[in-house]
């Protein structure tokens, strides 16, 4: 018995010292689980601070770290410098040198994010507004001494708003900050930092200072981050359109939402990709193609060789995306409306729509726009043939190969928004496609293209483009910067105009942009590309010959 109690003893206490040493591990691991999520906590409250003076009106605002691995990586980016102007990236590149990272300034500012937020002006043009914490232990007199001892610029404080004028030696004008709870505000518009710091002034929203917060502290390997307020990109865009905007190509400025993107660093190229969260309580055309699964996107096989833009749509489950839009016609008081063309249709004719075309609808469609202002529809369709035997019940025949319509908005009934400009539309198929335009020579046109393969996917540009963008979508952007310039003119006021073709900006040198939106899990992931031509890099038909080479 005793021999039995020793044993137990000599067992107990080893495993006595193992069940201790596992309690102190675990205390060390809560420890530091508390102190870290502790200093987390300190960091997103110092992101959100930095954000606390931004006007609402910002609709893009940009976001990087001040850290010297940032300007190593992009101290010969073009890009930037193609977007904002030679002299804005002048501007920038001064205020760089002359304080973000002059010694006397930076410690005060290093390792931090810096917010760019961007805002329109009374004269149509742009400002920037800058936004940084300072590092924890330095307060206003600590920046002043900083200002004092540097060489290459002079501080002039405005008693009355408390806001530093900071003459550069290297510019000719002053840049503006304001200190105040350890948040450095900044600008080369005076009149914006003043409405940026003006007490009761409106500022960004809650939920766009948590979504970037997020996503600041979520993807600190993201060289450059981009934050979109789509519930003020509308207004943001119009103010530098001719008119108020319209058509297809506004269908992403009606979106209600916030998008977060993070930028894939491509020397000779814009790569953004991140989340897109729309809001449900405020219906859009877009918002109906949410929990649809990705298409793969054929269309973009057949556009014409001359190409402005198109948008494509994808729809995965027909049911699901009608149900949808018959909602949102129903809100629009629009329902019953189009509901009564088709039974006057199926009367007239005894065709029933539903039954006899809807069927054979494909899973995507366009809209698109050429370089010569020509406008069309292209409609996947399952079976071309019977398509076309059912139509020809319902139009006139133009001429061997092309209809119209004799009833309206039967397309736009189907597939919403993008088909509403197509009313009473011509029609031809062409094997499993369905071609819609306002103007017979429009789709003779196309036909011609189709038929001789000049399309746009032989372009050797568009085949290095089309390398590095997804191969599905719900939704899907491409403008053709240089096919692109007639609509350009029309739409945007010519002083903005002016910029693509201005020496002073390298917008000229962009071959195209894909914005793609795909449904997963109730937002849509996001893609944006855009590919620049350098005067150093390879022509597109070098780089379409390596690709081959290489494989």
């Amino acid at each position: 018995m005793r021999f039995l109690s020793l044993k137990k003893l000599i067992l107990w206490n080893p495993m006595r010292k193992t069940i201790a040493l596992s309690i102190v591990l675990l205390i060390a691991i809560i420890a530091m689980a508390i102190k870290y999520f502790s200093a987390l906590a300190v960091h997103n409250n110092n992101v959100s601070k930095a954000l606390k003076n931004i006007p609402e009106d910002a609709a893009f605002i940009l976001n990087f770290n001040n850290d010297q691995s940032f300007y190593d990586i992009f101290q010969d980016f073009e890009l930037f410098d193609a977007v904002v102007g030679e002299q804005r990236a002048n501007e920038i590149k001064q205020l760089q040198q002359a304080l973000l990272r002059h010694p006397a300034f930076e410690e005060a500012i290093s390792n931090e994010n810096i917010f760019i937020s961007l805002h329109p002006n009374r004269a149509d043009s742009v400002d920037f507004l800058y936004s940084i914490n300072l590092n924890e232990g330095f307060d206003v007199s600590d920046v002043e001494d900083a200002f004092e001892k540097n060489s290459e610029a002079s501080i002039k404080k405005n008693s009355g708003t408390s806001v530093y004028a900071i003459s550069i030696k290297s510019l000719n004008k002053p840049f503006f900050i304001f200190l105040d709870g350890g948040v450095v505000t900044g600008s080369f518009s005076e009149e914006l930092l003043n409405r940026s710091i003006k007490k009761g002034s409106a500022r960004i929203d809650g939920d766009f200072v948590k979504e970037i917060d997020y996503s600041v502290n979520h993807n600190q390997n993201s060289p450059v981050n981009i934050f979109i307020n789509h519930n003020r990109s509308a207004d943001f865009i119009g103010q530098y359109t001719q008119n108020k905007p319209n058509g297809a190509l506004t269908l992403i400025t009606r979106v209600k939402g916030i998008s977060s993107l993070n930028m894939n660093f491509k020397s000779d190229a814009l790569m953004f990709n991140g989340i897109s969260k729309i809001d449900s309580t405020a219906p859009t055309y877009l918002g109906l193609f949410l929990n649809q699964e990705p298409v793969k996107n054929d269309l973009k096989q057949i556009m014409p060789h001359n190409l402005s833009y198109f948008i494509c749509f994808g729809v995965s489950d027909y049911q699901a995306f009608e149900n949808k839009l018959h909602n949102f016609f129903d809100r629009r008081k629009e329902l019953s409306k189009l509901q009564n063309q088709l039974n006057l249709v199926k009367e007239k004719t005894g065709v029933d729509l539903d039954k006899e075309l809807k069927p054979y609808l494909g899973n995507e469609f366009a809209v698109l726009e050429t370089e010569g202002r020509e406008r069309l529809a292209l409609i996947k369709v399952k079976n071309g043939r019977e398509v076309r035997l059912t139509l020809e019940q319902v139009s006139d025949e133009f001429n061997e190969q092309i209809g119209r319509l004799n009833n309206s908005n039967l397309f736009y009934y189907y597939l919403g928004d993008p088909l509403k400009q197509f009313s009473r539309p011509y029609f031809s198929v062409v094997d499993n496609y369905l071609i819609l335009s306002n103007n017979t020579s429009v789709i003779t046109n196309y036909i011609n293209n189709y038929n001789g393969d000049r399309l746009l996917v032989n372009t050797p540009e568009f085949a290095d483009h089309n390398q590095f963008i997804a191969n599905q979508s719900n939704i899907f952007y491409f403008v053709n910067n240089k096919n692109a310039q007639n609509l350009l003119k029309a739409s945007i006021k010519t002083n903005y105009f002016n910029i693509f073709k201005s020496d002073g900006y390298g917008l000229k040198g962009f071959y195209g942009l894909s914005y793609q939106w795909s449904s997963d899990d109730g937002h849509f992931f996001t893609n944006l590309y855009a590919n620049y031509k350098s005067s150093t890099s390879l022509k597109p038909s070098e780089v379409s010959k390596n690709t081959i080479s290489n494989k």
